[in-house]
């Protein structure tokens, strides 16, 4: 299904950018990211504050996905005009033009966040394996090697008292 650009209505073609799919306007240079992988690569708050000042913010070009009016986050005045996100199904439209204001704020390190590792082979404490209690505790040595795990509570409510008709 060919995805048209919300500024030209060139084809958008699929990139893979950092793990994540990407389309771009070979055409104007615009990119339309998911909002996920979008806000992985901003500074903390940056994509919320885009995200939420788009709610009543001014019609912008047609979502590539669904055809509905995208919006400019005019709710943020730190957001470029010419960004434009559609809240329906939750794509952000970057133009070439906001390539500076897109640089000037990702993240510290510059990179989406890292992939889980295996767990270590042994304690890195005593050397022996790697087998935390609940508390996260070395079955071991009893240091502190992982987080505890969290306590799940599940709360039901108490069952109602019968009211019904009954034959003694």
């Amino acid at each position: 299904m060919a995805h048209a650009c919300p500024d030209c209505a060139a084809p958008l073609t699929v990139i893979s950018s950092a793990g994540a799919r990407t389309l771009e306007c070979r055409s104007c240079g615009g990119r339309l990211y998911g909002l996920s992988p979008f806000e992985r690569q901003l500074a903390d708050g940056v994509g919320a504050r885009l995200w939420t000042g788009a709610a009543s913010g001014s019609p912008a070009g047609p979502c590539p996905y669904c055809s509905n009016p995208m919006h400019h986050s005019d709710g943020d005045p730190d957001a470029p005009a010419v960004v434009a996100v559609c809240r329906l199904c939750q794509e952000v439209w970057v133009p070439a033009a906001a390539a500076d204001w897109l640089t000037a704020h990702r993240a510290a390190d510059g990179s989406a966040p890292t992939v889980p590792t295996a767990p270590p082979a042994e304690c890195s404490n005593c050397g022996g394996p790697f087998q935390p209690d609940e508390g996260g505790r070395c079955h071991w040595c009893h240091a502190q090697i992982t987080a505890p795990q969290p306590l799940l509570l599940m709360l039901q409510p108490e069952p109602a008292v019968d009211s019904g008709f009954r034959l003694f």
